[in-house]
């Protein structure tokens, strides 16, 4: 069966369509439907999960994550982690969002690496957050890193390790400049330490 096409070995992306081997996955519209596609004479829809602006997602095991955009009063991407031990009932088990438009996101073994920009502005500088179902947490300015080099457009990039098994996250904010260049290796994922 297919899967995605990655960059680097052991690091994979997300996509619209996820296959296993036995279920695929599709992002269609405001739904994620869940097929058990094999064997194929005996194809069927098992699920549908209504989500809002979803656009791309991964599977590990019986996990699966799905991105989204809430724009409702600023950009905010969000992780909706699904227990999908039963494919025709998936359950919500933790939504985690960072304020945010989404640049990519990756996953390396249990953890998705999600990194989202979030332009700074000149006069009202809003600080970023994290939102874990519903309860928001600003990140302090004393927590944002920032290298003492001018740029001419700042903006705050928010990467959020997530550990898919149990919910646990770590988050950190960098000001940099804007980009949407991401190269993601496996070379230091460390347990101590998720976030480098």
């Amino acid at each position: 069966y297919s899967t995605t096409n990655i960059q680097v070995e052991g690091v994979d992306e997300p996509d619209l369509v996820k296959n296993d081997g036995k279920y695929i996955y599709v992002i269609a519209g405001n739904q994620v439907i869940i097929v058990d596609a094999y064997p194929a004479e005996s194809m069927e829809v098992l699920s549908e999960i209504n989500i809002s602006n979803a656009f791309e997602m991964f599977i590990n095991e019986d996990r699966l994550i799905v991105f989204s955009n809430d724009y409702k009063q600023y950009s905010e991407t969000i992780a909706s982690i699904y227990d999908i031990s039963d494919r025709s009932e998936p359950e919500l088990e933790k939504k985690i969002s960072i304020e945010g438009n989404y640049i990519t996101a990756r996953m390396i073994d249990d953890y998705v690496y999600l990194i989202a920009n979030q332009y700074t502005g000149y006069d009202d500088i809003i600080l970023p957050y994290v939102a874990v179902d519903g309860v928001r947490k600003e990140i302090p300015a004393t927590d944002i890193a920032y290298f003492p080099y001018p740029d001419t457009n700042y903006v705050f990039t928010n990467i959020l390790a997530i550990n898919v098994e149990n919910g646990n996250y770590e988050s950190k904010t960098y000001l940099l400049g804007a980009s949407y260049n991401i190269y993601v290796s496996s070379y230091q994922h460390l347990e101590e330490s998720k976030l480098h």
